[in-house]
């Protein structure tokens, strides 16, 4: 174990002699057992004092004495080592962590893009489908304007339909299947009973089913029709101009036989068949309307 060494000093006081002169302060660094000196002063006070001196090495352990502040070159390079360490190990975390933020934000980008892409497809398909509903809604429209003029159309002939029928059915007119017939109660030729039935809204009947035809012939009368010949011998047509061929509705027996001039058709009852005769002749007249 090293010592420190210790040095003990005397400090001595002396008065001269000459009163006129200053005291002067003297300090000597003496031995430790020196009492007196010979100058023949007096000593006043005698003070030790204990001074800090360097240990020095001791002689068996060569060994240098380390700084209490100093490392040393070992320690030095391991601490610098994991100070690199430490220096790599932040560098690759940041790099990791903006390489994640920078995946992360491409994939928001793509993301976010392709919702955008399939946004417009939506919205383009419902603006399509929007034209689509648009055009089907005006032409509805058009369609509800058209069916209200025939509603329209409907209701005021419909009116007049009610009011023709209750007029008719005042003159004595009878309605079957969709039509109305006048059966008349004086007589007339068949031009006459023609030009009638015009002035009554109607027309001589023209028979176009056999349905028809006994509906008129249970009247038990001879009633002059629209049929005639009268433009050209044996070619029949009916008062409207449609040709009439004569396999078509029942005959009496041997006619049309034309004979004196007989032009104009009627249907005979109880017979239940077609005719011809002259046309001047007094007869019914069926009117159709």
């Amino acid at each position: 174990m090293q010592m420190s060494d210790v040095t003990y000093s005397d400090v001595t006081f002396t008065k001269k002699d000459d009163a006129g002169q200053k005291q002067e302060d003297k300090a000597e660094q003496t031995q430790a057992d020196s009492k007196h000196v010979d100058d023949g002063t007096a000593v006043y006070s005698e003070v030790k004092t204990r001074k800090h001196c360097t240990a020095k090495p001791d002689p068996v352990d060569s060994t240098p004495t380390p700084h209490p502040y100093q490392d040393s070159p070992t320690t030095l390079s391991v601490r610098c080592t994991v100070l690199l360490l430490c220096l790599c190990l932040l560098l690759l975390a940041t790099t990791v962590t903006m390489a994640v933020l920078y995946v992360l934000k491409e994939v928001t980008n793509s993301d976010i893009t392709q919702r955008l892409d399939n946004a417009t497809a939506i919205t383009r398909i419902l603006e399509a489908n929007i034209t689509d509903l648009t055009q089907r809604l005006e032409s509805l429209q058009v369609s509800y304007d058209n069916a209200t003029v025939v509603i329209r159309t409907l209701e005021a002939n419909l009116t007049d339909v009610q009011e023709e029928a209750w007029r008719k059915f005042s003159d004595g007119w009878k309605y079957f299947n969709g039509s109305y017939y006048y059966f008349s109660t004086d007589e007339m030729n068949w031009t006459d009973s023609r030009d009638a039935c015009v002035t009554m809204g109607g027309h001589l009947v023209i028979l176009n089913s056999q349905a028809e035809m006994d509906f008129i012939k249970d009247k038990g009368q001879m009633f002059w029709i629209g049929l005639t010949d009268i433009e050209e011998e044996d070619t029949f047509h009916w008062v409207d101009g449609t040709f009439f061929n004569k396999t078509t509705l029942p005959w009496l027996k041997n006619q049309p036989d034309n004979w004196e001039d007989e032009d104009c058709v009627v249907i005979s009852s109880p017979e239940k068949t077609l005719n011809d005769a002259k046309c001047h002749e007094q007869r019914y007249r069926i009117c159709e309307s």
